[in-house]
């Protein structure tokens, strides 16, 4: 899935935050680079994952351009970390799945009832 820059329903470039509406949705916010957006032309919903380094985030772009002096060495330590933390939520979440996945394959492998035994056995 590719950052949505447009939107994939009526090719506006108006794109803003989403709101998460349940709690799996939030928890799913939580352990995955996963974000919600909106388009304001339409109103579609969708989720993208989100790419935008904290140097190029409006509030820091505002701070640079009010002091006239780039964001400098701090915004790249920010944006390293925040690289680390988006990658340990992808293994966090892959994992889970994982995990999730052989507990449910494990259950349906104890609910089949055996095969019964033929007579001649």
């Amino acid at each position: 899935m590719v950052p949505a820059k447009t939107c994939p329903r009526c090719g506006a470039d108006d794109l803003g935050r989403g709101r998460c509406r349940t709690r799996w949705q939030e928890l799913l916010r939580g352990l995955s680079p996963l974000r919600r957006f909106r388009c304001h032309a339409c109103g579609r919903e969708g989720w993208t994952i989100r790419r935008l380094p904290r140097s190029q985030h409006p509030d820091e772009l505002r701070r640079t351009h009010a002091t006239g002096r780039p964001a400098g060495r701090a915004a790249e330590a920010r944006d390293e970390a925040a690289r680390r933390q988006g990658l340990l939520r992808l293994l966090v979440s892959v994992a889970l799945a994982l995990l999730l996945g052989a507990v449910a394959a494990n259950r349906l492998v104890a609910c089949q009832t055996p095969a019964p035994a033929a007579a001649g056995e």
